[in-house]
């Protein structure tokens, strides 16, 4: 019989998420038992299904691996639109096609779904006014095979830490964005004849976009763009906290942690068990 398990992640960006996925991922990897179940990391960030800013929006290193499926994640270009009703559309597709696996395969599944856009994962859980009631129970019913008979195979955790560390932290991975090439992945961007018709859309797709396009038109300083990053993040940030606060973290089914051993732990544990 298989068993399927159904984890949502999600907090404000830089607390963490991609590296706890990696953690719980390993621990599958370890079990002897990982040939008999697949893997979905799914990707919920807004952000990071372009494939030109890898960088910039922090997008995970994905591991090669026949047991693991990685979806949504930098796959369209910045010049392609892309909304939260394509997003659910594609959640639509992946949640049919792990059903189908499901019923072809005598194997079992854990989902991940991962990311910090507060509206995607809000969207997951409550559905859309114009959705049709797509919420939890629909997409946990689409894998389980029964939309009237829901079990409780799933959690949803939010990973809210104390916002000075992570302000912090976030001041570091920009420092760290520069050594990792950020300047040559815009800069690929600005040459792409199609950026003069999208330029507003582009300057304004990730936190510190414009102050490094204006460094590359030599419009400000490196440390000033630097410094517009910061800001830029920061800005997101309150958003976030705003978000989880006010919209997520009282909803029913929501596990709210503000440390990200305590998180690891518990959810470790869980996978275990799935294990």
């Amino acid at each position: 019989m298989n068993f399927n398990k159904l984890i949502l992640l999600s907090g404000v960006t830089g607390c963490g998420k991609s590296y706890i996925i990696d953690i719980m991922t390993s621990i599958l990897l370890s079990n002897n038992s990982i040939n008999n179940f697949d893997i979905y990391i799914i990707n919920s960030d807004s952000r990071q299904v372009y494939s030109e800013i890898p960088t910039i929006t922090a997008s995970p290193k994905l591991i090669n691996n026949n047991n693991i499926k990685y979806c949504i994640y930098n796959y369209l270009s910045v010049f392609d639109y892309y909304s939260i009703a394509h997003w659910l559309s594609e959640m639509k597709l992946i949640f049919h096609k792990i059903s189908q696996n499901i019923k072809i395969n005598n194997r079992s599944h854990i989902i991940f779904i991962v990311g910090g856009t507060p509206m995607y994962l809000y969207s997951f859980l409550c559905g859309l006014h114009d959705s049709n009631n797509k919420n939890i129970f629909f997409w946990k019913g689409l894998i389980d095979g029964n939309l009237n008979d829901i079990d409780h195979n799933w959690d949803a955790f939010l990973l809210i830490p104390d916002r000075k560390k992570i302000k912090e932290t976030l001041s570091q991975r920009i420092y760290k964005m520069i050594d990792d090439g950020i300047i040559s992945e815009i800069t690929k961007i600005l040459q792409d004849e199609r950026y003069i018709k999208n330029c507003s859309k582009i300057d304004n797709i990730a936190c510190g976009m414009k102050g490094f396009i204006d460094y590359i038109n030599g419009a400000i300083s490196l440390q000033k763009a630097i410094d517009q990053a910061i800001l830029d993040t920061n800005q997101y940030l309150k958003h976030q906290y705003t978000w989880f606060n006010n919209s997520i973290s009282h909803l029913e089914g929501i596990k709210t942690f503000s440390q990200q051993n305590q998180l690891i732990d518990y959810m470790s544990n869980k996978i275990l068990k799935f294990a």
